[in-house]
């Protein structure tokens, strides 16, 4: 591919993106019955073994739900949600006091896993119908 080629692509595929983050977003909000917020996604082409490297923050603790999206188009997808926002969300949405995110109890993990399910299900369906293909998500692991 050509420099010219995948600067096309790469703007093509952002644009894509932004639609997929917007249908996730909304989803998100209508979930919360809240606005909700998120920067521009920012795309680059990564080792997912790099991801935390690109980050601002990269000693932060994080939230994280991963899956892959196979079909016509395979990628990962990684839902990365900042330790104060993660707080937030439970206590709103299940009215649990968090204080420390790395010992979440089964239901708020499963609540976050939940909250990416959501986010990429709306992301993966935005995608498939603006591409006309045939994509999915697998089911995220269960693990942590």
């Amino acid at each position: 591919m050509n420099e010219d080629n995948l600067e096309f692509f790469m703007s093509a595929f952002q644009e894509i993106t932004n639609i997929g983050m917007g249908n996730a977003v909304s989803s998100l909000s209508m979930m919360l019955n809240k606005k909700v917020d998120i920067s521009v996604p920012n795309l680059e082409v990564i080792k997912l073994s790099d991801i935390f490297l690109n980050m601002e923050e990269p000693d932060e603790i994080y939230a994280c739900s991963y899956v892959k999206m196979e079909g016509e188009l395979e990628s990962s997808l990684v839902f990365l949600i900042e330790k104060d926002s993660v707080k937030r969300l439970i206590k709103e949405s299940v009215g649990l006091e968090i204080k420390n995110i790395t010992e979440l109890d089964e239901m708020s993990s499963s609540m976050i896993g939940e909250l990416g399910n959501i986010m990429f299900g709306s992301y993966t369906s935005a995608i498939s119908q603006f591409l006309k293909i045939n994509i999915q998500i697998t089911p995220p692991p269960s693990c942590c």
